[in-house]
């Protein structure tokens, strides 16, 4: 599967960029999993909960601010994995989902290891700022 999983990544817009060797390392550090409808992924308030890539499916996170669906391509939990902060809402698949997981503390390695990693995952944050502030 590490095989198929590697050119699985070059499709995928936040990995796309990446060099065959980041897309090697990133498919060593993370899990790629299938998940049914109804799973709990993570859970709020907790500080191991892995980052999670969506790579096909739907999945809704639920927070203090309500709910959010997110589907195919997001990334959820990098910036509290980053900010050294806990899970603020609970991520439940709302399909059947494939999930790309990375524990927290493979995250930082990985993108000191992959830059062009590392600068999509700034331009997903700026993004997502400031689509927040419009």
């Amino acid at each position: 599967m590490r095989a198929g999983f590697v050119d699985l990544l070059a499709h995928w817009p936040l990995v796309s960029a990446c060099t065959p060797a980041e897309r090697r390392a990133i498919a060593r550090a993370a899990d790629y999993i299938h998940v049914p409808a109804g799973v709990v992924v993570s859970t709020r308030n907790m500080r191991l909960d892995p980052v999670v890539i969506v790579a096909h499916g739907e999945l809704c996170v639920i927070g203090r601010e309500g709910v959010t669906i997110v589907r195919d391509g997001a990334v959820l939990g990098a910036a509290e994995v980053l900010a050294n902060r806990a899970r603020a809402g609970q991520v439940v698949t709302t399909t059947d989902a494939d999930l790309v997981l990375i524990e927290p503390r493979r995250l930082l390695p990985l993108l000191e290891r992959c830059p062009n990693l590392a600068v999509a995952l700034l331009r997903t944050f700026a993004q997502e700022s400031l689509a927040a502030s419009a």
